[in-house]
């Protein structure tokens, strides 16, 4: 009887042993499972740390590699402008005759110019060198300007200034800020500070910077006087407008609603911009920066932008970023011009007129 009892004690020993076993996972299994993923949490912020320090090395020895790199063909000298310059004012100013004195009594008493083929004094009206047969230019007209600053001897001497004096091109006789070249280009009188040019004139565009178009329709509701109201984001997320229509929002008015097509009309002077809701609006506006140089002022504008200069007020009405030109309208008299950069010309444009 004991030995039997003592061989079912022992075979029941495993058994209780496999119990016990799987007693302690089921007590511990949270735990172990933790510990687990922990486990699985540091190793993945090894490999993160190694990985990251291998970049660094990578990107430190790609940055060697570009400050050891030398160009191949190193950067040419500047090309040397003195003969185009000079071929520039022999072409602009070629050699002439006009004076009969004592010491060019071998030269014919008339006006020449140098053939722009043989180089050979020539009659001024020659339509044809009479040395080598070339053909010379169509002449425009006879134009005398002695000291060549781009005035005509008869303007300079009717208002007062030297017709053998290229200086004075750049002098301003009558201080009204335009000096006596300009006041010639635009046949105004240079002694005279009532009779200028248009303050246009001493506008310069020197910067258009791209601006995307700043508000979004997100949402409208229903205010209990039955109005609607609109919520509009700037388009950075920094601020959130609550308008009604006939508010204005960033400077822009809204004027209609469209519930059917959720569309929101925005308006600013004569230009209305739909919104529609929930979309960005792709419009791209500009702002410019133009030079008023007779204040060696800068201002900063936009399109619909009205401006002051001295005694004169002007609007911008449109920016042509591609051609780079700003038309600018006088409020006071309505004239329209383009104006470009210090180096474009100026022209006038009607009403209807376009670049």
């Amino acid at each position: 009887m004991s030995t039997d009892s003592g061989k079912k004690t022992t075979e029941s020993d495993p058994d209780m042993a496999m119990e016990r076993i799987q007693l302690w996972f089921k007590s511990y299994y949270d735990k172990l499972a933790a510990i687990f993923i922990l486990l699985a949490l540091l190793f993945s912020l090894f490999f993160l740390a190694m990985h990251v320090g291998l970049l660094k090395r990578e990107y430190a020895q790609f940055e060697r590699q570009q400050a050891a790199l030398t160009p191949a063909h190193p950067q040419p000298p500047p090309p040397d402008l003195a003969v185009f310059e000079d071929g520039t004012q022999r072409r602009q100013a070629p050699f002439q005759v006009a004076d009969w004195t004592k010491t060019n009594q071998v030269m014919v008493p008339e006006l020449r110019v140098n053939c722009i083929h043989c180089d050979r004094p020539i009659p001024y009206a020659a339509m044809t060198c009479p040395f080598c047969r070339f053909a010379q230019p169509e002449i425009v007209g006879l134009s005398l300007d002695r000291d060549k600053d781009g005035m005509l001897n008869e303007w300079e001497i009717q208002y007062g200034l030297n017709p053998l004096d290229p200086s004075d091109a750049a002098g301003d006789l009558d201080a009204d800020g335009f000096t006596n070249l300009e006041e010639f280009n635009f046949k105004t009188k240079p002694n005279d500070p009532q009779d200028r040019p248009p303050w246009t004139a001493k506008l310069y565009l020197t910067k258009i910077k791209p601006l995307k178009f700043a508000l979004v329709f997100k949402a409208v509701s229903t205010l209990s006087d039955h109005r609607l109201m609109f919520q509009l984001n700037l388009r950075d997320g920094d601020k959130t407008l609550f308008k009604t229509l006939g508010e204005e929002a960033d400077g822009f008015k809204l004027v209609s609603f469209d519930k059917e097509n959720s569309v929101l009309v925005l308006q600013r002077g004569e230009k209305t911009i739909p919104l529609v809701k929930g979309q960005r609006n792709p419009r791209t506006e500009f702002e410019i920066t133009v030079l008023f140089d007779v204040e060696n002022r800068p201002i900063t504008l936009r399109t619909d932008s009205e401006f002051v200069l001295r005694d004169g007020k002007f609007k911008v009405k449109e920016i042509d970023s591609e051609r780079k030109l700003v038309l600018i309208i006088d409020l006071l008299t309505g004239r329209e011009v383009w104006i470009g950069e210090r180096q474009s010309a100026v022209q006038e444009a009607g009403p209807a007129a376009a670049p």
